[in-house]
């Protein structure tokens, strides 16, 4: 009888031993909550490192976000893909170096007051048989203004000359593609296209066609536009720094002459 009622407390025991260990299996433990990705919320099925938000299977390698899939350097807006040298509005696809005239600056204002004295025609550079103008430059600023077209084979010569409207000064005048150019820095102007006087007096502007018979001056293209530049200034690199005119307005007289 004692026998009996040992072995049936041995038994007891056992089984009790057994569902106490086997607790930590089922319930929300130290991997998950029952509120986990797994069935009992474990370190296999729950919210721990295999299947859940972990290294395998979450955002470092499949999900999004991560190196490879995510908008990392792969795929994302890097050097590659993105805004930069390559494809963005960078250097390479910039549209200034395209144009010939965006380096060129001359360092002061325009003035924009018309070529010529009230009652007096207008001069437009280039244009044959052009009256002469009294064209005025406001102290630290400079003109330009398109010119006519050429024809192959024109040449002849542009004359600036003193004036009674205007108090004198030395000149610096250029024809030139871009307005503004004088023939300075970044510049990429022909030296046969720019003229400077460092006094008073008549100076002469020679253009020519690559077919005149006239074999010196500056050279122009019929299919292009140019511009004629005039400042009173002395140095093409400096044109701020070598103002030339003391009075509130110089000028001079200009007229065209075409070679018949």
């Amino acid at each position: 009888m004692m026998l009996t009622v040992a072995l049936s407390l041995i038994f007891a025991c056992s089984k009790s031993f057994d569902d106490t260990a086997a607790e930590p299996a089922d319930p929300g433990g130290q991997s998950g909550p029952t509120t986990g990705g797994g069935s009992g919320g474990g370190a296999s099925d729950g919210g721990g490192t295999a299947d859940s938000g972990g290294a395998s299977d979450s955002g470092a390698v499949d999900s999004g976000g991560g190196a490879v899939d995510s908008g990392g350097t792969a795929d994302g807006g890097g050097t590659a893909d993105g805004g930069g040298t390559a494809d963005g509005g960078g250097t390479a696809d910039s549209g200034d170096l395209d144009d010939p005239c965006a380096k060129i600056d001359p360092g002061i204002p325009v003035d924009a007051s018309a070529w010529g004295q009230p009652g007096q025609v207008e001069y437009t550079p280039l244009e044959p048989g052009m009256s002469y103008a009294d064209v005025g430059i406001t102290q630290g600023m400079y003109k330009y203004k398109q010119a006519v077209s050429v024809s192959e084979g024109d040449s002849g010569q542009i004359l600036f000359e003193d004036t009674a409207y205007y108090d004198i000064a030395p000149k610096l005048v250029s024809i030139s593609e871009c307005p503004g150019d004088f023939g300075g820095l970044g510049s990429t102007l022909s030296e046969d296209c720019v003229r400077a006087s460092n006094s008073t007096g008549i100076m002469t502007m020679y253009y020519r066609t690559q077919s005149a018979s006239q074999e010196f001056g500056c050279t122009l293209d019929p299919d292009k536009t140019y511009y004629l530049n005039v400042v009173h200034a002395t140095d093409p690199d400096d044109i701020a720094g070598s103002n030339a005119c003391d009075a509130q307005t110089c000028g001079f007289n200009i007229d065209t002459f075409e070679n018949g």
